[in-house]
């Protein structure tokens, strides 16, 4: 099947042109100058099956727009502004930030901006012209502010968009709607990092040969803060104000949400100037001082890197910048002491007096360590006790009898037991034996008393003595050594002889006691020296000098001064950062 032409429009034409069209072909149809197809109908009409047009007919109508447009723009020059007397008011937002460089201070944001100004050249009667309320046309066609953005950081920015619609109403009200790209130089405020804040003025201003002002058009929006929103890790806010009636500005105002720089930088901080005040605490001789405290500082100083390239460069440091460099010079300060006090702690020999009771009785109490002065001597005064030695038993072929009584060939049991006095000290440790000899010469006096007479009153006996009992005979003395010698008067008896070899026996004796004493002393002190080491070792009671109580008060020292120091920091550096 076939459609039949439909004929020529009023005021207007169409193409191709035939009489006949055949299915799926398409009209074309427009209207002369100065006439507009009616809004209802549209250009192209295509022939469907059957014959059948798929629209009818459309029709032209005189383009009052187009006239109205002509009319307004005849004579008009877009050169020449409106009235002086004529305000410009504006309005808009921020509708999005796209970069935000903290250390440049640097904001790339969106903005759309409105512009709205009366201008008594372009008002019409809207019943003449078909009831029209609004007329768009280009806005080369007439008079714009020009507008210059101030604070601009883009080298390329040309200004605002052209070739953007404007919308004017019948009483000449022009109304320009704009959207920019617009890169500005904010002003930030570090000193408070990580809770810092930064704010950014995207203002706009009219030529100074332009008499027109500039209001802010948004009503009880202008010049108030709006409600807070997130803006990735900012809180934001925005206001619009007009300054000094020849700049249109946006202000954004961001504040730094502190949790998340608390948790990776303030956090760290803070646990490594806690952990310095091991190097006061950890014992000097178990572990290194020196290189636990070079780690903390260099931890710091990785810590204020980061922060010094977040942040800009600004006249002063901000407030944690400042802490840290501060924290960081007392830790090499206080590691310079710790080097001197390691240095003290090997040192020999002991304090003055007047040092020794500062600090060791004084100072010591002030840092709650106690009465250093108590332990120096160590807790038994630096003088072991020993238990004195239980009886012993001694083997039977050690045993002999001297004037009745049973005597050892052991010395040490001997000089125990001599005339219920103490001639010596013995003391009994884990099995050995310990004797302090006073004298030789109280030796020959207490170890043997004979109980007896002197042979000369025994010149009398009658009857022999068995020689097997001689040893068995109790005598007080052998003779008289420091008295006069006894001269018998006739050949000496059995029992006279027997005295004599008795008393050579006991010098005898008498010598080879003196002689072992002698060296059973030599070998105590030996071996009272080593267990006195040995007692040491096992009880930790190691000998104390006062150098190494010294640095024990030192170090409370320093910890309390380096604790002090830190709280000082803080405010010191409040100050100096302002």
């Amino acid at each position: 099947g076939v459609c039949l032409d439909m004929g020529l429009p009023t005021f207007g034409s169409r193409s191709p042109v035939k009489r006949f069209y055949r299915v799926g072909e398409k009209v074309t149809y427009t209207c002369d100058e100065g006439y507009t197809l009616d809004s209802r109908h549209t250009s192209r009409v295509r022939c469907l099956q059957g014959g059948i047009w798929q629209y009818d007919k459309p029709s032209c109508s005189v383009d009052i727009k187009g006239t109205l447009q002509d009319d307004l723009l005849y004579g008009y020059s877009p050169n020449q502004a409106p009235d002086a007397d004529t305000a410009i008011t504006f309005s808009g937002t921020v509708e999005q930030i796209i970069d935000l460089d903290e250390k440049k201070e640097l904001l790339v944001a969106t903005l759309v901006i409105e512009f709205t100004w009366q201008d008594s050249r372009l008002t019409w009667w809207p019943e003449y012209y078909g009831n029209i309320q609004t007329l768009s046309v280009r806005d080369s066609s007439i008079w714009t502010p020009t507008l210059t953005l101030k604070r601009n950081a883009d080298g390329k920015y040309q200004g605002l968009q052209k070739g953007v619609p404007i919308l004017i109403r019948p009483d000449g009200t022009v109304t320009w709607r704009v959207e920019t790209l617009t890169s500005t130089i904010c002003d930030a405020k570090p000193f408070f990092f990580p809770a810092d804040t930064m704010e950014c003025h995207i203002c706009f201003s009219v030529s100074s040969a332009i008499e027109q002002t500039i209001e802010c058009g948004g009503g009880s929006t202008c010049d108030v803060w709006s409600p807070p929103q997130q803006e990735g890790e900012w809180n934001r806010k925005d206001k619009i104000f007009a300054e000094g009636n020849k700049k249109a500005c946006f202000a954004v105002h961001l504040e730094r949400i502190p949790l998340f720089h608390i948790a990776t930088t303030v956090g760290p901080c803070i646990i490594l100037v806690v952990l310095m005040t091991i190097t006061f605490i950890m014992p000097i001789d178990r572990g290194d001082r020196i290189s636990f405290g070079v780690t903390i500082l260099l931890s710091m100083v990785v810590s204020l890197v980061f922060v010094t390239e977040v942040l800009p460069v600004k006249g002063a440091l901000p407030f944690f910048a400042t802490l840290i460099v501060v924290c960081m010079g007392l830790m090499g300060l206080f590691l310079f002491f710790t080097m001197y006090i390691i240095s003290l702690h090997d040192k020999e020999g002991s304090l003055s007096p007047m040092a020794k009771t500062f600090f060791l009785h004084y100072m010591a109490k002030f840092l709650l360590l106690g009465d250093l002065t108590e332990k120096e001597a160590g807790p038994t005064g630096g003088k072991l006790s020993w238990p004195e030695r239980a009886n012993r038993v001694v083997p039977a072929d050690d045993v002999v009898k001297v004037d009745g009584e049973e005597t050892t060939d052991n010395v040490y049991e001997d000089l125990a037991e001599t005339d219920g006095k103490n001639p010596t000290d013995v003391f009994e440790f884990d099995g050995m034996i310990k004797v302090e000899v006073e004298s030789q010469d109280q030796i020959s006096d207490d170890v043997v008393k004979v109980d007896g007479e002197t042979p000369a009153d025994v010149s009398g006996t009658t009857g022999d003595i068995p020689a097997e009992n001689v040893a068995e005979t109790d005598v007080e003395t052998p003779a008289p050594v420091s008295g006069t010698p006894h001269q018998p008067s006739g050949p000496p008896t059995r029992l006279e002889a027997a005295v004599e070899e008795q008393t050579s026996c006991l010098r005898d004796l008498i010598s080879i006691v003196q002689e072992q004493a002698v060296k059973s002393e030599q070998k105590a002190e030996e071996v009272i020296h080593s267990l006195e080491e040995l007692a040491k070792a096992v009880k930790g009671d190691q000998e104390v000098s006062d150098y190494t109580l010294l640095t024990k008060v030192l170090d409370r020292l320093c910890l309390v001064l380096y604790v002090i120091s830190v709280a000082v920091a803080v405010p010191i550096s409040m100050y100096l950062g302002k």
